[in-house]
């Protein structure tokens, strides 16, 4: 007999209250707003965590170091490439002159040597040239 007594009983009939769909508005928004919250999330990182050079500008905020010259990054840049002797008026070889003719004003005006830095903004820009 324990067999076909339920151990259960029902209280309130289930109702039918129609079809039921996804309400795709509000699904929209919250999507939204997800994709809204993500991005300003990885924008406050880069932010908060970047740390380059990007430009002359910041270059000479940040420190006190007098800077002698810029070489653009030569786009035709080959293994045995000589840019100064292939292309005597390009912008990049008035730039090798200025940062030679700073680089000897300056050695010149205390009478000795001084230690020189080459830099560029990001890896691989060309420092080798």
């Amino acid at each position: 007999r324990a067999g076909i007594v339920p151990g259960t009983k029902v209280i309130e009939a289930a109702r039918g209250l129609g079809v039921v769909r996804p309400d795709k508005l509000r699904i929209f928004y919250i999507f939204l707003l997800g994709g809204v919250v993500v991005a300003m999330v990885v924008v406050f990182i880069r932010v908060m965590f970047y740390d380059r050079i990007e430009n002359m500008d910041q270059l000479k905020e940040l420190t006190q170091l007098p800077v002698y010259g810029e070489i653009i990054a030569s786009e035709k840049a080959e293994e045995n490439y000589v840019v100064v002797d292939s292309d005597p008026k390009a912008a990049i070889t008035e730039s090798f002159r200025t940062v030679r003719t700073n680089l000897e004003y300056v050695g010149s005006a205390s009478g000795r040597g001084k230690v020189v830095m080459v830099t560029s903004y990001r890896p691989n820009e060309g420092k080798t040239f």
